[in-house]
């Protein structure tokens, strides 16, 4: 018996054996790369040869590079006869999905894939299907936990059932078919493996995080060999180890279009990076090379200054600049290519002014400083709203997220085609488009521009599109295209260099039915609350001959209407002043005997009041306004001047304690319809307490109702200053009492001189009293200082008939 095709089927198995042993010590598989042209298909896929065997277990590592998302980005599809999704991976926007074994186990877990990448997501996912356990670890986090829906069947009988297909890069919806390109891979799978075991910890941790795994399973399905394992259909393959894992790195675009140093610098950081400088004479080179492409529109040649550079003349990374002396004002510096062409290491740097126009080298860090955002589009558009910047070689284009691209196209036979156009495309639908004709050779689709579409679901013919980097929810663009906090949008202070945050800046939007004579909405049978605020900022006169008093005082109503929309306010009400007219309540000023009161207006403003809101982008909407949604009230603040009348009570005078009233009604409207609500205690009193002939001693606010409405009033209570009339009246007033008793003790037989003192005491006390009657306020009754007037001209009388009397005795 010939021994040698024994002894070759054992040294392939061997072979074999040993080529998955290597992938399993930690050799990275291959790479397959699916749409690479961006049009989604449903016939990109990789189709196993073999079949797989029923698995209770089992563990799936990969690497994926998305270029582009789908409605669903499948990873992997296993499908039996029974059922299309015994085993499906998908990997969305913000979750990993897994569903299998005939719908009796399914996951999700929320993760985020990165997008963009310039490399590879790597992770792994263990199932154990026998204690409905899993365990996953991706991009440098790890999960775990129980199914996310329970097995109808015994945890026993959950298995992924052999036998079946196994495509990857599309979902089967039928056993071997049923593909949709909406369901479809675009991007790149790296060394995929499917173990039919729960994989180590440690070693998902190392090929999550690129590292060779030191494992002794061998997978069942690899890429050690793809071309041999599977039937690869409009795919591109990689040999092993020719993609790479993790990796973010920075990379350069040459815009070619002549500008100033100034306009080069805003060009890149509207873009998402900065002006070029090379740190090394590697760099400094593949900086020239690059730059040769566009020979023709940045003057590449011998001896020539191409590109812009961001170095200031003081930068001496290496030995680049060349030696010459410098001139005033050359403050930019310039790539020379000075030197043999072919010798582009010997490419120097010059000092020039930054007034000269040179092509534009700019730097980003990575893909993802480079995201924007395409604002304007209605909520149905079929064009992507998510874009990202790259440069492949001389083509400068615009990526979206799902199916669109932005590409610049040379000019063409139309009268508007001078300088070319930028196009947007979707790979879904060819005719859909939209079109931005360029007006000169340093337009490109940053900021707002006006642009023709054709063939989208939103109507629009020709609409104004904002391209912008400012696509977080903290900044705005400004019309030049840079970025600003959003917090800084209407805030009344100039941020942006052209002023563009501060205009447009309506924080309130008014419907088009809106009427500001008619009043809001409110809850059946339930009155609207407007609260009431006021502060007594001081009090003028008190005008006792008068019965009257004025004062100064603002007043703060706040309120709810339910009909406007609210954008772009700030944390202070001051900033959000309402320009447009809008329903206000409006009050009548009473005194405490309900006469109307002479009230002037100095001044007022309405502002908005941001309560409990919150605010997010409309992206629909071409500026990047805040739209507010919460409770969200108006606010007018009014300093008025008002004089009313007051019942003042005189008989204590100049004793008194005087109590006023100031009424404020609610006016058109009843009180179960309005309702005035005190803030707090609704009263702050910030003047002077001390007035010129009384005090403020206490005020207090309360509610109250009159005449079928609304209202609250405020009680002032004024102390009289009785310190002057003490000192000016009665002190001598009593001392010419005292005088007058002092004749009592003159001696007897000097008459005249006693009826003579008091005779004057008497006249001089008849005195105080006329003039001191025209100082204080008439009335009909009398008072605490008239009757003291009246009882000292008595007292003064019958002493001087005593001495009378007494003279005549003796």
């Amino acid at each position: 018996m010939d021994s040698r095709p024994t002894f070759s089927c054992f040294l392939s198995l061997g072979v074999l054996y040993i080529m998955a042993l290597a992938s399993a010590r930690g050799e990275r598989g291959g790479r397959v790369l699916f749409q690479e042209d961006g049009v989604p298909t449903a016939s990109s896929y990789l189709k196993y040869k073999g079949t797989l065997p029923t698995l209770t277990a089992f563990t799936l590592c990969f690497a994926v590079r998305l270029t582009q998302f789908r409605e669903q980005n499948p990873i992997l599809s296993y499908a039996t006869e029974d059922d299309p999704d015994e085993l499906f991976v998908s990997l969305n926007p913000e979750s990993l999905t897994m569903r299998c074994c005939g719908g009796n186990l399914s996951i999700e877990v929320r993760v985020t894939y990165n997008f963009p990448r310039t490399g590879h997501n790597a992770g792994c996912l263990a199932v154990d299907l026998g204690t409905a356990n899993w365990t996953m670890y991706w991009d440098k986090s790890s999960f775990n936990g129980s199914e996310l829906t329970r097995p109808t069947q015994l945890v026993d009988s959950v298995r992924v059932r052999g036998g079946g297909q196994l495509f990857l890069g599309q979902d089967q919806d039928i056993l071997g078919g049923g593909f949709r390109q909406s369901e479809s891979l675009r991007g790149s799978l790296a060394d995929f493996r499917l173990y039919d075991a729960v994989l180590p910890f440690d070693d998902m941790h190392s090929f999550s995080s690129c590292y060779e795994t030191d494992d002794s399973l061998v997978p069942l399905v690899h890429f050690t060999d793809i071309e041999g394992d599977f039937d690869v259909s409009e795919g591109t393959v990689d040999a092993p180890n020719q993609w790479e894992c993790n990796a973010t790195y920075s990379f350069e675009i040459i815009f070619p279009v002549r500008l100033t140093y100034k306009e080069a610098k805003n060009l890149c950081k509207i873009s998402g990076g900065d002006v070029t400088v090379p740190g090394s004479e590697e760099e400094n080179s593949a900086l020239v090379r690059e730059a040769a492409v566009y020979a023709s529109e940045c003057g590449a040649s011998h001896h020539s200054d191409t590109l812009w550079l961001s170095a200031s003349p003081e930068s001496q990374n290496f030995s680049n600049y060349v030696e010459a002396s410098g001139k005033e004002g050359l403050t930019c510096t310039t790539l020379n290519t000075a030197g043999e062409e072919a010798d582009v290491s010997s490419s120097k740097w010059m000092r020039k002014s930054c007034k000269e126009k040179h092509c534009v080298p700019c730097h980003y860090e990575s893909l993802f400083y480079t995201q924007l955002r395409l604002r304007g589009l209605c909520q149905h558009s079929l064009l992507d709203k998510n874009y990202i910047l790259v440069g492949n070689g001389s083509e400068i284009k615009f990526v979206g997220r799902y199916y669109s691209e932005i590409k610049l196209y040379a000019p063409a036979t139309t009268e508007y085609d001078d300088h070319g156009y930028w196009m947007i495309t979707s790979f879904l639908q060819a005719s859909l488009r939209a079109t931005l004709y360029r007006t000169s050779p340093s337009h490109f689709p940053f900021g707002i521009n006006t642009w023709i579409i054709e063939n989208d679901n939103c109507g629009q013919r020709e609409a104004q599109l904002m391209l912008t980097l400012c696509w977080e929810k903290e900044y705005m663009t400004c019309r030049n295209g840079l970025c600003v906090p959003i917090g800084w949008r209407c805030d009344k202070e100039l941020d942006c260099e052209d002023g563009s945050d501060e205009e447009n800046c309506d924080n309130i939007i008014v419907p088009k039915t809106y009427n500001p004579n008619q009043f809001p909405p409110r809850e059946p049978f339930v009155p609207m609350k407007v609260d009431i605020f006021i502060e007594i900022l001081s009090i003028g006169e008190i005008n006792i001959a008068g019965f009257k008093f004025n004062c100064e005082i603002e007043v703060t109503l706040t309120w709810e209407d339910k009909r406007l929309g609210f954008q772009n306010l700030q944390e202070y009400p001051w900033k959000n002043t309402v320009g447009y007219t809008v329903w206000q309540p409006e009050l009548e000023y009473l005194s405490d005997s309900k006469t109307t009161s002479s009230v002037g207006v100095k001044n007022q403003a309405i502002h908005v009041v941001n309560v409990n809101s919150t605010g997010q982008k409309d992206e629909e909407q071409l500026y990047e306004d805040v739209i507010f949604t919460g409770q969200i009230k108006l606010q007018r603040k009014q300093k008025l001047t008002l004089t009313t009348d007051c019942k003042m009570r005189l008989f204590a005078f100049p004793f008194d304690v005087q109590t006023c009233q100031m009424i404020l009604m609610v006016m058109g409207f009843p009180s179960d319809v309005v309702e005035l609500s005190p803030v707090d205690e609704g009263l702050l009193f910030s003047g002077d307490p001390l007035l010129l002939q009384y005090s403020v001693q206490s005020t207090s606010l309360n509610e109250m109702s009159w005449d079928n409405r609304s209202g609250v009033s405020v009680e002032l209570i004024f102390a009289n200053l009785s310190t002057y009339f003490i000192s000016s009246t009665y002190v001598p007033t009593f001392i010419l009492l005292i005088v007058g008793y002092l004749t009592f003790f003159f001696p007897l037989d000097d008459f005249n001189d006693r009826i003579m003192v008091c005779l004057t005491a008497l006249l001089v006390e008849a005195a105080f009293f006329t003039q001191t009657s025209e100082d204080i306020p008439s009335t009909s009754d009398l008072k605490l200082v008239d009757i003291w007037f009246v009882f000292c001209i008595i007292a003064l009388f019958v002493i001087m008939l005593a001495l009378v009397v007494i003279n005549r005795i003796l």
